[in-house]
């Protein structure tokens, strides 16, 4: 391994070891760890040759600044009636400045970010030596700048890299159907806007332990008489709706997860809300929130209660594609990996769809979907899936990963975790044929 990515590793594995503890209940904004590191030997004879990736973008800002603005505007008008608690003035000065640090960042990818696809890069070339030889690339991307820097930032990991014979593709937002295919389905969009949804997660919203758990929040941000005033529909957003201590409550939520994400962009501006935010969220109100939107993940892109929904079903183009440009890979290698930058609207329908079993499991109840599926170990940031194709001159294996751990197929093998090529290709063809035509 070069030193310079043996380095990166060792740093990396610091990181995960000191801060997979303290990022938990984040849902699709945990930072990425890989979770495997030792992999099953290959068969006698075979040798990696060719990789299919397709990942979700590296640690980001958040998407918009809604949330900061909401938050704000609320610790505003209390500060101005003089209704803060001591950690509610702390929290107003540090999310002000955390506001600064995403100005302009919106939506963009953080240092971590970067750093996430770049070790995976880097861990990807040294797992599977021989692959990237030429460094012939097809690079796919969305049309969001995060996806196009995750894959400048994922090149820096590759000690191979031909520029000039790589092809780089950005996907136009108005034809993406590898990429962005929910964006482009009405049937989709029309699911992912049903009762049926609502329903689920208005249960959640409605427990009493959502209650609970924003009472608690707000007490140590704010006076007794301000908190009555959410019960009292006397705080307005900018469009003088109504702001509950519930909306309040889950808007600091997501920013919370967002800090974990800024972590390097914090440090350097001396800006401790993290700290401040510990003392507001203990676990039991974490892993509850968590509950709580991981719940319209689940539903609106991960099995809900039939795998073959329309949430899953939309990516057959993606699993098509995977599927045409290995074949073309064994058949005329043009390049040495097809490296897709895409989201988590794209990585969880493509696992459920492929039978992977963590990230397929259904569920009836809103309320125990959790056991069975988890956000944070399907599309945390950086999420991705690998198909690796092996070879022994002959006969053609391949293997998958899941944010780097191998994975079972629903597909008969004697060689766990790699499968005949054809077997897996012919399985996922018959199924596409039978969604299709069903």
């Amino acid at each position: 391994m070069h030193m310079k990515y043996f380095f990166s590793w060792l740093v990396f594995l610091v990181c995960v070891h000191v801060c997979k503890a303290q990022d938990n209940y984040l849902n699709t904004k945990t930072p990425y760890h890989p979770q495997q590191t030792n992999y099953t030997p290959e068969p006698k004879g075979f040798k990696p040759v060719f990789i299919n990736y397709t990942g979700r973008h590296g640690a980001r800002f958040q998407t918009s600044a809604d949330k900061d603005q909401l938050v704000i505007a609320v610790l505003k008008q209390a500060d101005q009636q003089h209704q803060l608690t001591t950690e509610g003035a702390v929290l107003l000065a540090q999310l002000q400045l955390f506001q600064q640090i995403e100005q302009n960042s919106y939506g963009e990818l953080t240092l971590l970010g970067k750093e996430e696809q770049e070790h995976i890069a880097a861990r990807m070339s040294t797992a599977y030596p021989g692959v990237i030889t030429n460094g012939k690339l097809l690079l796919e991307t969305t049309d969001k700048l995060r996806t196009q820097q995750s894959a400048k930032a994922f090149l820096k990991g590759l000690p191979y890299y031909d520029a000039a014979g790589s092809t780089s593709i950005i996907f136009p937002a108005a034809s993406d159907s590898i990429l962005r295919f929910y964006d482009l389905s009405e049937a989709y969009k029309t699911y992912e806007k049903s009762a049926q949804i609502k329903i689920h997660i208005d249960s959640l919203l409605n427990d009493e332990r959502t209650a609970t758990a924003s009472f608690d929040i707000c007490k140590t941000i704010f006076t007794k008489e301000f908190i009555q005033h959410f019960s009292d529909g006397s705080i307005k957003d900018d469009k003088q709706q109504s702001i509950s201590s519930t909306t309040f409550s889950l808007a600091l939520y997501d920013i919370y997860c967002s800090t974990f994400a800024t972590s390097e962009e914090l440090k350097t501006a001396n800006n401790t809300i993290h700290t401040t935010l510990n003392k507001v969220f203990n676990n039991r109100i974490l892993q509850w929130f968590d509950t709580i939107t991981s719940a319209s993940d689940f539903y609106e892109k991960g099995p809900a209660e039939d795998a073959s929904g329309i949430q899953a079903t939309i990516a057959i183009p993606l699993l098509y594609d995977l599927l045409k440009t290995t074949d073309t890979a064994i058949n005329q290698k043009k390049y040495d990996a097809v490296l897709r930058f895409t989201h988590a609207e794209a990585i969880s329908p493509l696992a459920a769809l492929m039978e992977i079993s963590q990230a397929s499991t259904t569920s009836s109840s809103v309320f125990d979907f959790y056991k069975g599926w988890k956000a944070a170990d399907i599309i945390p940031m950086s999420a991705n899936i690998q198909w690796i194709l092996y070879s022994n001159g002959k006969t053609y294996l391949l293997k998958i990963l899941l944010n780097e751990k191998e994975i079972a197929l629903p597909v008969a093998t004697k060689t766990y975790p790699y499968y005949n090529w054809n077997d897996v290709k012919t399985y996922y063809l018959n199924k596409i044929a039978s969604l299709r035509k069903n």
